[in-house]
């Protein structure tokens, strides 16, 4: 399930080195792995992590989360890298359970 533009939560996907690395895009949070899908999963956790704690502190999700430095940005932009959706922010705020979108 893909959000629409105005609430898609993305991310790229890259390795370095040995490690897989995964960074939100909207927020920078990231996670890295041994393997591609262990970056996904972790990053998922560490996203939901933010999101609870983040409700917790202000109320508002994600509150003092900065974008992803302009590295990253520009990385997502230049299609060299493998880019995802997280499900949209909506569901993410409702703390409903949470999917990878292809």
């Amino acid at each position: 399930m893909k959000g629409n533009s105005e609430n898609a939560l993305t991310y790229i996907i890259f390795k370095e080195d040995n490690l897989f690395y995964a960074v939100c895009l909207e927020h920078y949070i990231g996670a890295q792995g041994s393997t591609w899908d262990q970056a996904e999963t972790n990053l998922c956790l560490n996203y939901r992590a933010e999101l609870d704690f983040s409700m917790q502190q202000s109320g508002e999700a994600f509150h003092g989360i900065p974008q992803a430095p302009e590295k990253y940005q520009k990385m997502a932009a230049s299609g060299r890298y493998y880019k995802r959706t997280i499900i949209d922010r909506k569901a993410l705020e409702n703390k409903n359970e949470y999917k990878m979108a292809a």
